[in-house]
């Protein structure tokens, strides 16, 4: 709007000015109550605006408000790359599947371990004849030859059973009408062996003479002075002269099986002792003779028992 009169009006912008002017001067006229300020220049809006909007910056913290939000707030975490968690994030490729043939042939390829050398172990045995201790084997003899423990079988229940039958019934073992009623025995090398030595050394004798025969050699097996296994102990010294244990082992005739019925019979009562009949004949004995000899060693033993006819000695 322009003024009148010559007077410049007084726009909107000039009457809401803030800052104030030392040289404006108000004039009331009789004019409608108009104000007018003259020798007051006209100020633009854009400072008008400028001036209107003012930032204030936040003050800056003080060292001690730094340190007590530092201590109350811990340190602060470790930023880690974009990338690198875009990566941590990203699933897993599946891992790659051989084809079986390929398995099978790097399986068969693929050589076997070597075998761990045997460890060298003492092995004891008895003491030889006439010396009280058994001497100590030399470091070089167990390198030479190692020795490997080998536990012993566990009993089967199989022959417990039947240890527990004989030793219920050994009232009945010595005798005729028992053998005839066992089924043919059949066995390993050391029932044919006993079962050889009975043929041979006491078929013809009745059934207590055959039992009594069979301790014999099974005491010698378990004394510790002789083999400890029924073939060594019926062939021990045979092909030295006058060193046979068994007068049929080096009597210089062979050994031919020429009774069956002799050969089951003998083989039942093999059978029956190893498989753990009970001893009680001839009190331990470990000799024996025919009544037809006198041998001399006979006078430095004692008599145990005469069962048919053989002489029995411990």
């Amino acid at each position: 709007m322009a003024g009148s009169e010559g007077v410049p009006a007084i726009g909107f912008a000039n009457l809401l000015s803030p800052a104030p002017n030392p040289a404006a001067r108000t004039i009331t006229s009789t004019m409608s109550s108009r104000v007018f300020v003259p020798d007051l220049p006209a100020v633009p809006r854009s400072a008008y605006l400028a001036r209107a909007t003012v930032t204030m910056p936040a003050p800056e913290p003080k060292p001690l408000d730094l340190a007590t939000r530092a201590s109350a707030s811990g340190p602060m975490p470790k930023l880690v790359p974009l990338d690198e968690l875009r990566a941590a994030s990203a699933p897993k490729p599946a891992p790659r599947l051989e084809p079986l043939e390929t398995m099978r042939q790097a399986s068969a390829a693929r050589p076997l371990p070597a075998p761990r050398p045997a460890v060298a172990a003492i092995a004891v045995s008895a003491a030889p004849r006439g010396m009280g201790v058994v001497p100590k084997a030399k470091p070089l003899d167990l390198a030479a030859r190692p020795v490997a423990f080998i536990p012993a079988p566990r009993a089967k229940p199989l022959d417990l059973a039947r240890k527990a039958y004989l030793r219920a019934n050994a009232d009945l073992l010595h005798s005729e009408k028992w053998i005839s009623a066992q089924a043919e025995a059949t066995g390993g090398d050391e029932w044919e062996c006993l079962s050889e030595a009975l043929y041979f050394e006491a078929r013809g004798e009745k059934a207590p003479g055959l039992f009594a025969v069979a301790e014999v050699i099974l005491n010698r097996v378990d004394s510790g002075r002789y083999p400890d296994n029924v073939c060594d102990v019926i062939n021990q010294g045979t092909g030295r002269k006058f060193a046979c244990q068994f007068s049929y082992t080096c009597d210089g005739r062979p050994e031919h099986v020429d009774e069956h019925t002799a050969w089951e019979r003998v083989g039942k009562v093999a059978r029956a002792m190893l498989d753990g009949a009970p001893r009680t004949l001839t009190d331990g004995a470990l000799y024996y003779h025919t009544s037809f000899v006198s041998p001399s060693w006979s006078q430095t033993k004692a008599e145990t028992a005469l069962i048919g006819t053989h002489h029995f000695y411990r």
